[in-house]
């Protein structure tokens, strides 16, 4: 995967330092993540050089090296001539992540602090209101979508993440299981406070999906390959790889927070014995389509740069691009489907054609009666034999 943004670690430096201060991460973390930042930026850096602009004793240095070793970096040292990270690394833990996410230039800061919802709350530096601030890594959890539920219940700033190599309990939408593999997936949850009205909530799950869509697109290997399902699947090579679930608190008058989670089947592949609902699309990963393995670190810091910019155009009232957007990768439009509204033996079904999305992200289905503008709901195609399947 190639980089494409301008990485200046001295940015990441500096951001890694302010969100220390800040109380969003551990000072343990900080110290290493800052030392990974100066290997990642200059190549071979000295012990004495990292004490000194870390202030902190050589040996201090030398416990956090060790401390970084064992969670699996590859750094080498050589007396006289300092540390060197050997090799990249695909871990997802803070100290991988946070240098070269931070080491992005630009960001919500004063003027998209509404992009995560950064303007209530926890006060903190403009620049620091950004996905990836506060980091939770969790080697294995139940859920991180119930992580960062609980987090926002007791105050947790926007732009929280939760991510985890392994997710034991992951669900989709209407309580589906959605299987995880350690190691090879990227699972994660974002938390955002945007003080919107509860209408935006459907066109925030869009921007989501089309932020995850133009990302995936922009990979070597899947160019022309995505597709987007109304709501919220993720298509490439006609196999799903990635599921959204979005979860919110919110009353009549505004949403008061918003967990959008996301599972995305990465490197390997699938066991293709899993079975699927009846009229599902079959599952597969990134790399059975592209061909090759992809580095999840850099996809993770892609897809939470494109969250904030596609989630800011909708809650800054560009909704208009955020339809158009989407309806580029929409595999829907133009279809017979057949859409089931809820998970009960009585819930309302709605056959029709699909015209495209409304301006409050609902379906728009031309159905024998005339139009109609579905909320939400779960859509399958009907192919020419007349039994739907899936998209």
């Amino acid at each position: 995967m190639s980089q494409t943004e301008a990485l200046d670690f001295s940015l990441a430096d500096r951001r890694l330092t302010e969100a220390g201060t800040a109380g969003l991460l551990d000072s343990g973390v900080v110290q290493r993540a800052r030392i990974v930042a100066r290997m990642y930026g200059s190549g071979r850096t000295s012990g004495q050089a990292l004490a000194d602009s870390l202030r902190v004793s050589r040996a201090a240095v030398h416990k956090h090296v060790e401390h970084l070793r064992r969670d699996g970096f590859n750094i080498s040292s050589q007396s006289g001539a300092g540390y060197v990270l050997d090799s990249p690394t695909d871990l997802l833990l803070p100290e991988a992540f946070l240098p070269r996410h931070l080491a992005v230039p630009g960001g919500p800061g004063e003027t998209r602090r509404h992009t995560l919802g950064c303007g209530r709350g926890k006060l903190m530096p403009a620049d620091l209101c950004r996905s990836g601030l506060p980091y939770h890594y969790l080697p294995t959890v139940g859920s991180t979508n119930d992580v960062l539920r609980q987090l926002a219940q007791t105050g947790a700033p926007a732009g929280t993440t939760a991510v985890t190599d392994y997710q034991a309990a992951g669900r989709g939408r209407l309580e589906r299981q959605w299987i995880s593999r350690e190691g090879l997936d990227l699972t994660f949850s974002l938390l955002l406070r945007p003080h919107a009205e509860p209408r935006a909530l459907r066109l925030v799950v869009l921007a989501a999906g089309t932020a995850v869509a133009e990302t995936l697109a922009a990979l070597p290997g899947l160019s022309g390959e995505v597709g987007l399902k109304w709501p919220n699947d993720v298509i490439v090579g006609g196999r799903k790889v990635c599921g959204l679930l979005s979860e919110a608190s919110l009353d009549m008058d505004e949403i008061h927070w918003v967990v959008v989670g996301i599972g995305i089947n990465v490197n390997g592949r699938l066991d293709h014995s899993v079975v699927v609902p009846e009229g599902a699309l079959p599952a597969g990963t990134l790399a059975e389509v592209s061909g090759s393995s992809l580095p999840r670190t850099p996809l993770l810091s892609r897809l939470l740069h494109r969250l904030e910019d596609r989630i800011g155009q909708t809650l800054e009232g560009r909704q208009a691009e955020i339809i158009a957007a989407f309806s580029e990768y929409d595999v829907l439009h133009g279809r017979r489907v057949l859409v089931k509204q809820g998970d009960s033996a009585e819930a309302e079904l709605a056959d029709g054609v699909v015209e495209g999305i409304g301006g409050d992200g609902e379906l728009l289905l031309r159905t024998s009666g005339g139009r109609v503008a579905l909320p939400f709901g779960e859509a399958t195609v009907i192919p020419e034999s007349g039994k739907p399947r899936g998209g």
